[in-house]
């Protein structure tokens, strides 16, 4: 008697190789469970339903006192633990979804995308102001269009009299030429019979191409096997004999193509912004998305980018600035594809994104010639160099008196330029820094000046809003296009140059691939920011003029900004095309190196990612779990989890599908982790891990652990099976997978609820060469198995 005996299951979840060529202590399916320090497979708790949020909020977030929502609209009234932070669009749009949220000093910074896709900061719920989305927008809405699928052509006849008789017969019937019948039909006596008689004759003959019939009454309606239009038009010709007579003959007709709306083309004046035509798919939500996707995709000069919310389609310049104002937005559609509105549409709401420079004004308003303007001040700083006469003319004076500022360099300084008698005067530097100094003039004799109010509007340099934005040290940083920005120190609102601190660094002139940042992340004592297809390593500094970059890493990146997770002291975790990938020190010289971690389950996670829209996939979040430090990985409606504890040399992946307490799964639009539990929402739920209570939940979700094909290492030798036994705790449904080719096909054994060494063996039948014993959880309550025996009858070795 052989046995094969798995002791522990620490190699978790693995989809590498072949299910028949996977050795032991591995999984080759591990859901709804986790790997423990043990190296066993333990059920996951409950996603316990703990609070229902009001309708129209969005998002997810947490401080260390409470839960936070967010919306535009008036606060509706939320249930005790949450609170509703409101974020209002300058010109009143809605809030569509949030893209980033940090803390800084305690309180929420977060990254608000509008109905229009624009996109604006804000720090305790009150907008920042130095961040202005300056670029031209248009709206249009997908309204209609769809699928029609294709039609067979079809025509008919009838059998309009004769009677029983051999000699009565139809003895052919042609489409086109083609017989569609094997031999002659004799009339019945009835023509609805004869009728049937000849259906039957036609749908029991394989011609080419083919055909079937039926038959309503004496009528006889033939159908192309194969839909399309190519059949249309062919005359169906019937011969009969004798008194036989058929009449009504209708041709072929009414086959057609499936025909599919379409968006042929989208033009900015004249300027085409897809490169090919858009096709409707499901809805005209999916089809906004796959327009907003296509104009991302293709690079137009000038270029544009679209955001889809709903069946909205947002297209947006990708410069800012008022130039694309005013340009018109042209639509070429097919097939009944309809978009909203269908002319008029143009791109408006561009603004200049470089600040504006304060400035005041001084009036001549008396003099004579000869009489001296003796100082000009604006703040207390000479912006003249000597005096300036009076002409004798107000007017000229006013004149003399800018030439005279726009000749001297003070510092700060100032231009001046005169209209009439009014002289304006303008900090050469744009920004607030200027707003509210005093002009101060002194003359003499009967030179007499009004000096204006003080200097006002400017505007300190403003820049295309971040899209990430991440608190690290006294600084919060941002990524928006190329361009890292960095917050003043101790200033989280203030990005502006003058401000100390503040500053950015335009990455793309860093290295090439780095043209649209997507996340950053603290490495050791160094930040990672990451691109789709590249990783610059920056050592940052209080003082930006010692900021530099110490290493890039091509060819790996990520396009999930909230995949990006610190796990551990010295790792970032995050979500390659390929797969999941960590970043971390390859030596003692901490040089940065990525590791493939999630290797083991790599191919579940890129077939995940095939089937998840770039928003969807832009949506994906990491996070560790606080209870047992596992990470996780939520994918829309799956979840990812690694079990790692070094010094158990466990390092282990499984999955999780989120359901509720009805066993539905749901999908995951936002996770946050607060008072120690894992809060995830879907709709207006929220879900805790494992319950609020002081003890884990448990619910009735199936945990399924499948080993590989095992084969005692002799794989061509064929096993019969005897019995199975297993260290396990609750219950479980025990099945045999004896089938390599067959990954589906398995056999009940047993159902256990307790360790079964010290009894009975538990007995199975079946021969083959291969076994995959599965393990299915049942019942409400807590589960776990640890170890498992197969008995076979020879004397194989052990796995």
């Amino acid at each position: 008697m052989g046995t094969i005996w798995v002791k522990e299951l620490v190699g978790g979840l693995d989809t590498r190789r072949m299910p028949e060529t996977t050795s032991g202590g591995v999984l080759i399916k591990a859901e709804n469970g986790h790997i423990t320090r043990g190296g066993e497979f333990e059920k996951r708790a409950a996603f316990v339903d703990e609070i229902a949020l009001p309708p129209a909020t969005t998002a997810l977030a947490a401080t260390s006192t409470s839960l936070y929502v967010f919306g535009s609209a008036t606060p509706p009234s939320m249930p005790v633990g949450v609170t509703y932070q409101r974020l209002q669009h300058p010109d009143g749009l809605a809030l569509v979804r949030v893209l980033s949220v940090d803390l800084y000093a305690g309180k929420l910074y977060v990254v608000g995308e509008f109905a229009d896709g624009s996109i604006y900061h804000f720090y305790n719920g009150t907008r920042v102001d130095d961040w202005f989305d300056g670029r031209s927008r248009a709206t249009f809405e997908v309204t209609g269009g769809g699928i029609t699928p294709a039609v067979a052509a079809h025509g008919s006849f009838e059998i309009t009299g004769g009677t029983a008789n051999v000699a009565n017969q139809i003895t052919a019937i042609t489409i086109d030429g083609v017989s569609i019948i094997s031999g002659a039909i004799t009339h019945t006596g009835n023509n609805a019979t004869t009728a049937a008689a000849v259906a039957s004759a036609i749908n029991s003959h394989t011609s080419v191409p083919d055909y079937t019939a039926i038959a309503a009454g004496q009528t006889v309606t033939v159908t192309a096997a194969v839909v399309g239009p190519a059949p249309n038009g062919k005359a169906i010709v019937i011969t009969p004999t004798g008194d036989m007579t058929v009449g009504n003959n209708q041709n072929m007709a009414g086959g057609s193509a499936t025909v599919t709306s379409k968006l042929s083309d989208l033009k900015v004046d004249g300027v085409s912004v897809v490169n090919t035509p858009v096709l409707w798919t499901t809805s005209n939500e999916d089809t906004a998305e796959a327009i907003a996707a296509a104009v991302n995709g293709f690079t137009s000069s000038p270029d544009y980018d679209a955001t889809a919310v709903g069946a909205n389609v947002n297209l947006i310049a990708v410069d800012p600035g008022t130039a694309p104002n005013g340009r018109v937005i042209a639509f070429t559609t097919d097939n009944g594809l309809t978009v909203s509105p269908t002319t008029g549409l143009t791109l408006a709401g561009g603004n200049s994104s470089n600040g504006a420079a304060a400035s005041g004004t001084l009036t001549v308003t008396g003099g004579a010639a000869g009489n001296l303007l003796t100082a000009l001040t604006v703040g207390g700083v000479a912006i003249i160099s000597g005096n300036v006469v009076h002409t004798g003319n107000n007017d000229t004076t006013a004149a003399a008196i800018a030439s005279a500022i726009n000749s001297f360099a003070s510092s700060p300084n100032y231009a001046a330029i005169a209209s009439g008698n009014v002289v304006t005067i303008t900090a050469s530097d744009n920004g607030v820094q200027a707003n509210g100094k005093v002009i101060d003039a002194t003359t003499g004799g009967t030179f007499t000046v009004i000096e204006g109010a003080p200097l006002a509007g400017g505007v300190d340099d403003v820049f295309q809003p971040g899209t990430f934005v991440k608190t690290i040290g006294q600084k919060v940083y941002s990524v928006a296009g190329p361009m890292t920005h960095f917050s003043g120190l101790n200033e989280p609102t203030k990005w502006t140059t003058d401000y100390l601190g503040a500053g950015f660094i335009d990455m793309s002139a860093e290295s090439s691939g780095s043209e649209e940042l997507v996340a950053l992340a603290l490495y050791q004592n160094l930040v990672a920011i990451f691109a789709e297809r590249v990783i610059q390593v920056w050592f940052f500094d209080p003082d930006p003029t010692l900021n530099r970059k110490t290493q890039v890493l091509n060819n790996t990146g990520t396009i999930s900004p909230r995949s990006v997770t610190q796990f551990g002291d010295n790792d970032i975790f995050y979500l390659d095309e390929s797969g999941l990938r960590s970043l971390k020190a390859r030596d003692s010289s901490n040089a940065a190196a990525t590791t493939d971690i999630g290797v083991p389950i790599d191919t579940l996670i890129v077939e995940q990612l095939r089937g998840l829209s770039d928003a969807e996939r832009q949506s994906i979040i990491g996070l560790i779990e606080p209870r047992d430090g596992r990470f996780w990985l939520l994918a829309k409606n799956v979840i990812y989890v690694f079990s790692y504890f070094s010094g158990a040399k466990v390092s282990a992946w499984s999955t999780y599908v989120p359901t509720n307490a009805e066993g539905e799964a749901f999908e995951i639009e936002g996770a946050v982790v607060f008072n120690k539990r894992v809060y995830v929402r879907s709709g207006n739920s929220i879900y805790v891990y494992g319950g609020t209570g002081s003890t884990v939940e448990y619910d009735g979700t199936i945990a399924e652990a499948w080993l590989p094909y095992l084969d005692a290492n002799d794989p061509t030798r064929k096993k019969n099976w005897q019995g199975v036994d297993a260290a396990l705790k609750g219950e479980w449904e025990v099945r045999y997978g004896m089938e390599p080719n067959n990954i589906a096909a398995e056999d009940l054994i047993a159902v256990l609820s307790r360790t079964t060494y010290n009894d009975d063996r538990v007995p199975s039948l079946g021969g083959s060469t291969h076994i995959s014993p599965r393990f299915r959880s049942k019942g409400d309550g807590y589960a776990k198995l640890s170890a498992v025996v197969v008995h076979y009858e020879g004397d194989a070795n052990a796995d």
